[in-house]
Formats: structure tokens, sequence, C-alpha cells
């Protein structure tokens, strides 16, 4: 009996779904009128009778399009559907079938109050509500119809709220990967799509034109915005996958607009904002390619370059951040006021604005993270207002092309900072930011609300290669209207800037103005400043003062005095500081040649109740480099002063008496032995470097921990492998990869050179098993 039952509820199950799938019904459109036998009304209404997932398809006689005109609202659409004008007698990929609103009252073109809808191949304009309304329905696809445009797409018809409005509901898909499937949605009152409503997430939108014509060559703008998302979370705007980015442009407000609290969790990827389709030209939303506003945790971009929006020609920011509780977004990949290639401006306003939101992230250290922001008409990056803290630029190409090799200028500052304790670089390899060829200073802090801002790690004035010129107009970093406490470099590895080649006239390395204080400026390498490498106050060197008690930038710190510079690998420097009595001051000592600048070492004196403190230091310089030495001081508040006046540094005679490929001087001054051969096989700090290599690469031969070695080895988000190295001053080097440890070994290309600094390649073809090693050319 109790198999019997099991039975019998099986075969009444299977009874069941087979009377389902024998009610499901297709319905015919063969007119277009209003209602009646045969037409768009009467076929929802015939398939909300229906049970089941029934089809709607048209066979109008003639040639369209096919205008249906529309005098009420039509019935909204309560069971699953699909409702494909595609199915219309010559049809090729432009909608025939237009549904026309203007004499239908209080009316949205499309209700959808059912789950799984398909909506195909219409043209829906002049309705007074929304063209395409989802109401807490989910799994809809909407694909090739034309909204609020002619039949044509070329023109403006209207509608009166949005193109697509969808309410709460998940996994809607609008638009698609192909041609034939994306939606054109223009000439809107308000939004061409929004998303609102309690738990509305999942939604895809893909390969869509809003704001534009059918070509996405001329502007057919959205009265607002062309996408918002108010309130929402994990919904997609464009996507990874070929044909889903969106063009998103000629709107009268924003391309794209996140609107908290809620809309969180976003993704945003492989549109183009602002542009053309071509990407030839601006085609301007007239604010903001994307703003956000109390949003958080959004995704903008991706390290694959399929991700990466490219967000040009907007008549305002490129990207806005806006609001305290406007944090936790991450913005890497993009191209911000340049074409797809990154090859040419087509600018915003302002490349990205953050005002008042803290904790953001634009770019990073991963291979791929970093922006390219460039060719913008005020500034590249904007970080204003109190709250605005904690933001981290990281790997970022501001005023460059896509290779970080020519300017492509931001016709202001690279980086416009009025806000406190953000971070612009980083010691991580990967994360500095290349700041040159911008039509003012690379950077320009000000404002007594800007402090406790850390800028390391950049390559400012520099192309990417960090010995190129590249100069941005003014000053590598200004800083000014009473700004303070800030950090420009440090002694720590990768903590220092390269800033360099100003194109005009007596701009400076790093100036600071008017009465701001504490500011440091330690570590960084300052080469070929048209000015002074450090400036303090009106441009020009500024004399000591007895006593130190003057005022101004950094209180302008006294400099100090050097007397004697001796040696070559151990260099000998005394001198005298006088300052303020009783205090502690930190010593920098540089080396600059004609083309770089190194910072040897640092020393602490402390002035006697006089104010002065004599010093004799001794330093070692691995390089062997000649040129000139010179000093800051740092008191105790971080007011760094302007560098001494320099000694020339004497060049002794390259002598190798023992042939073993070391200078005399480099083998005294680190305890080897001048007469002995010997000691180039030697291996006197045991780091498994001998002596000759270590003196080829620039390296400590007593310091085990100086020394070229591979320091990490990681796959990235993106699959790649990173190799990260650090050591060496002298040369370049060359990461080879092997699959067996054998070899044969291939070079990686390309060599990078000894700076000193950590080095980062990025070996994009990597296989199941791999070696890598380290090779000083």
């Amino acid at each position: 009996m109790k198999a019997w039952k099991i039975m019998g509820r099986g075969l009444g199950l299977v009874l069941f779904l087979m009377t389902l799938a024998l009610q499901a019904a297709t319905f015919t459109v063969t007119n277009t009128g209003n209602s009646g036998a045969g037409s768009l009304r009467q076929a929802i209404t015939d398939a909300n009778d229906q049970f089941g997932p029934d089809r709607i398809v048209f066979f109008i006689p003639g040639t369209g399009p096919f205008l249906i005109a529309l005098l009420s609202q039509l019935p909204q659409i309560n069971e699953t559907v699909t409702l494909d004008a595609t199915t219309q007698p010559g049809y090729t990929g432009r909608p025939l079938v237009v549904l026309d609103g203007v004499a239908a009252g209080n009316a949205y073109g499309l209700l959808v109050l059912a789950d799984d809808c398909v909506i195909r191949g219409l043209v829906i304009h002049r309705f007074s509500r929304d063209g395409i309304r989802l109401e807490n329905v989910s799994r809809c696809i909407i694909q090739g119809n034309f909204i609020g445009t002619d039949a044509n797409g070329q023109n403006a018809a209207g509608m009166g709220e949005n193109g697509i409005g969808i309410s709460g509901g998940t996994g809607h898909l609008i638009g698609g990967l192909s041609a034939a499937e994306r939606n054109v949605i223009g000439g809107c009152t308000e939004n061409g799509i929004i998303i609102a409503g309690a738990g509305a997430q999942g939604h895809r939108i893909w390969g869509n034109f809003i704001g534009t014509d059918a070509t996405g060559m001329a502007a057919l703008g959205n009265l607002q915005s062309g996408v918002v998302l108010y309130g929402v979370s994990s919904n997609e705007i464009g996507g990874l996958a070929a044909g889903a980015g969106n063009l998103i442009s000629g709107n009268r407000q924003s391309g794209i607009y996140l609107l908290g609290p809620g809309a969180d969790g976003n993704r945003i990827l492989g549109n183009r904002i602002g542009m053309n389709a071509a990407g030839t030209a601006r085609l301007p939303n007239q604010q903001d390619g994307i703003t956000l506003l109390q949003a958080a945790a959004n995704l903008i971009g991706d390290c694959r370059a399929s991700g990466a929006n490219i967000i040009s020609g907007n008549s305002e920011a490129g990207i806005y951040m806006g609001g305290a509780s406007t944090s936790n977004n991450v913005v890497i990949g993009n191209r911000v006021g340049v074409n797809p290639a990154g090859t040419v401006a087509i600018s915003n306003q302002w490349g990205i604005a953050i005002e008042n939101a803290p904790r953001n992230f634009i770019g990073g250290s991963a291979p791929g993270a970093g922006n390219q922001i460039s060719g913008n008409q005020v500034v590249g990056l904007t970080i204003q207002g109190l709250s605005a803290m904690q933001n981290r630029v990281e790997g970022n190409r501001i005023g460059t092309d896509a290779a970080g090799r020519t300017a492509l200028a931001n016709e202001g500052p690279g980086i416009y900072i009025t806000a406190p304790s953000n971070y612009i670089g980083s010691p991580l390899p990967g994360a500095g930011n290349v700041i040159s060829g911008n039509r003012a200073s690379g950077i320009h802090i000000e404002n007594p609300s800007a402090n406790g801002n850390i800028v390391q790690g950049n390559f400012i004035g520099l192309a990417t290669d960090g010995f190129s010129a590249l100069g941005n107009d003014f000053h590598g970093i200004i800083i000014q209207l009473d700004a303070s406490n800030n950090r420009i470099g440090g002694t720590g590895p990768g903590e220092g800037n390269r800033i360099g080649y100003a194109r005009m006239v007596d701009y400076d390395g790093v100036r600071v103005l008017d009465q701001g204080v504490g500011n440091s400026i330690r570590g960084n390498a300052i080469i070929n400043p048209s000015g002074l490498p450090i400036d303090l106050g009106s441009g020009g060197p500024t004399a000591n003062d007895p006593g130190d008690t003057d005022e101004g930038s950094n209180l302008l710190q006294n400099y100090p005095v050097l007397n004697v510079v001796t040696g070559r690998f151990a260099i000998h420097i005394s001198g005298q500081l006088s300052s303020r009595p009783q205090q502690t001051y930190l010593l920098d000592f540089y080396l600059t040649t004609t083309s770089n600048q190194i910072w040897l070492g640092e020393a602490q004196v402390a002035t006697d109740g006089s104010g002065q403190a004599a010093f004799a230091v001794t330093l070692t310089n691995t390089l062997g480099a000649t040129g000139t030495i010179a000093a800051t001081a740092t008191d105790e508040a971080g007011n760094t002063s302007e560098f001494s006046p320099a000694i020339t540094l004497a060049t002794p005679a390259n002598t190798d008496t023992d042939g073993d490929g070391m200078p005399d001087d480099y083998e005294r001054a680190f305890g080897l032995n001048p007469l002995n051969a010997s000691d180039a096989a030697g291996d006197a700090d045991g780091d498994g470097a001998s002596n000759l290599q270590e003196y080829l690469a620039g390296t400590h031969p007593l310091n085990a921990g100086s020394r070229v070695h591979i320091s990490a080895l990681y796959f990235s988000q993106c699959e790649n492998v990173v190799v990260k190295a650090t050591g060496g001053v002298r040369g370049r080097l060359v990461l080879e990869r092997a699959t067996q440890l054998n070899g044969p070994w291939q070079a990686l290309s390309p060599s990078l050179p000894a700076l000193g600094l950590p080095l980062r390649w990025v070996d994009a073809d990597f296989a199941e098993r791999r070696f890598y090693r380290i090779r000083l050319e």
C-alpha cells in the first residue's frame, strides 16, 4: 500500500506538470488598434488569463514602422510572458513596432508585475510615466528597445518620467552583449534607468546606449541622469564580458548616480561615460560622469583591461564622491579624461573629485589597479573638505599617457588637496604614483585644514623609469596657505619621492609658503629642479639667521653649514648647525650627481645653550658616485630646512691595485684588502652575494640585509604572478624565469633601473611551475 501511494502521487505530479506545459500559449498582434481582437491590449489580456509562460508575437501587415497609438494604460502584465516585437516581419535589428502614449493619460508604457518576463524590440515613447516599469518582480529581460526616442532612434520623442523604472526585485537583465540586445534610452524627462526599492539587487545593465541616439555619435540626453541606483546594493552597470559595457553620455545631469544610504556594493565596469561610441570626441554628461553620494564600498573599474571605464568628456568631474558616508569605494584601472587608448585628451573639468568623503581607494599597488587621470581641464584629482580623510591614492598615472612616458597634461595640478590625513603613494612596490606632465604643480597642498597628509614613493616630474624628465610646469610639490604637519617622503625603504625637472624657470622641487609649519621633507631625490630642491618662503635661498628666531614657512628653519667633505665610498662630513638652543635635530645628507640624487643617511645632533651643534659623521656611499654633498635640518616638530650650500666631493683616482674589479677606495671603506684579489669571491656579510657582486649592485658588503633579492612572490587579484625585489642602486636589474631549476632562463621584459627602491615585475604568462631569479645587467 505504501508503495502504491507513492507511485500514485508521482503519476499525479507528472500529469499536473503536463497540464501546465499544455497551458503555455502564443498570442499574435495583427493590427495597430488601441483595443479589440488582434491588438496588443487584447494579447496582454489573453496572456494574463492564461496560466503559464506565454509568448506575444507580432504579424502586422504592411511596412513599418507600425504605430500603436494608445488611448489608456495597457493592462499590467500579471503572468510570465515574452513580449517579442522582433518577430514582426521585416525586423532586421531595429524596432518596427511603436508604442505611443501621448493620448494614454497617466500611464506607463508597460507595467510588469510578473517574474521572468521578456520585452524585446519595441519603440516606447511619449508616456506620462516610465516607459517600462518593473514592480517588485525578478529575472526579467529587457532587450533591443528604443525608449524615449523616435522610431529611428535619432531624435527625442520624450517620456514623462524614466525610460526604465525598477522597484525592488532581483536579477533583471537590461540589455545584453550584442548590438541586437542593446536598448537605446534617451529623451526622458527624468532618468534613463532608475533602480530603487527594498531588496533591489543583482540587476545587470549591459551594453546599452543611454543618453545618445542609436548610432552612439550624437546626444539624445535624458533630462536627469543616465542610470540612477537609489539606496540599492549589489547591482552591476557594465561588466567584464565583451559587449557588456554601456555607453552613457549626453545626459543633462550625471551619467551614473549612486545615491544612498544603502547604495553599497555595486559594480561599474567597462563603460564609456561622457564620449561618443567611437571614443573619439566629447559627448558630455552635463554634470559628472559618475556621482557617489552617501554610497559605500562600490567598485568602479577593474585591474583587467575589459573592466576599465573610460570616463571622459563630462562637464564637471569624471568621478565625484561626496559626503562623510561615501567611503570604502574602490576606483581602479580606469581611464579618466582621455580616449580609450590613453593617448589623446577628452577632458572632464576635474578628473576625480573627493569632497568630504573618507577612506576611499583611488588605484592600488596590484598590477592594473592604477588609473590614468590625464587631460582634464582643471585638475587631475582633488581631495577637499574636513571629512575627506584617509583616502589612498596609489599606483596612478596623473598627467601622462597610458605608458607614463609622455605628457598628457591636466591643465592645473596633478593632485590638489585641502583636506587632512590622506595618503598619496606608499613605500610598497607599485604603489607610487607617476605625477608628471601637468600644467601647474605636481601636487598642490593648501589651507590650514590640509594637515597630516603623507606623500611617499611617487615619481613627480619623471617618467615611469624614474630617470627620464617629464616635468610638471611648476613645482614638484607646493605647500601653502598655512598647510602644516604634512610629510613629504621619509627615510625608510621606498618612502622617498623622486621629484624633478620643472618645465618653467625658477620652480622648486618642494616649495613651502606662508605660515605652514611642521612639514617634514626627508629622504627624497630631487633632481635638476629649475629652482631650489626645497624653498621656504618667497623664491630663492633664505639665509640663516642668528638663533633661528624668525617665523614663516617651516619656521624658516636654519640649514646646516658643511665645512669639510672627503672620501668616496666612505664619506666624512663635518660642519655646524646654528639654530634654536637646547633642541634636537635630524640632519639628512644628500649626494647630487648630474642626473640623480641619493640620500646618504642621517645624523642626530643637539644644540647647546647658545644654539650651536658641531657634527662629524661618516656615511657609506656604496655606489661610489661623485658630485656634490648638501644637507638639511629637521627639528622635533618636523620643520625641514632648505638645502645647505653644496660642497663638491673630490674624485679620487679609481685605482684597483689587485685587479679584483673593486676599487681600492671601496675595499678600504669596507674593511677589505686592496692587495688581495681573493676578496672579490669572499662574502663578508654571509648573505650569499660575493663582495664583487655587492660592489657591482651597489649594495653594502657588510650588511646582510643589503642585497639584491626577491622579496615577495604572489598571485595578484587579476591572476598575474607578481615578483617583487629589493636592493641595488647601480645598473639595471633583470628578472629571469624558467620552468626548470636548471633552466633555460628567459628574461622577463623590461629590465628596471636599480634605484634603491622596491621593484616589481608582472608575469602574465605563468606556467604550472616556474622559477625566478634576479640578474644585474
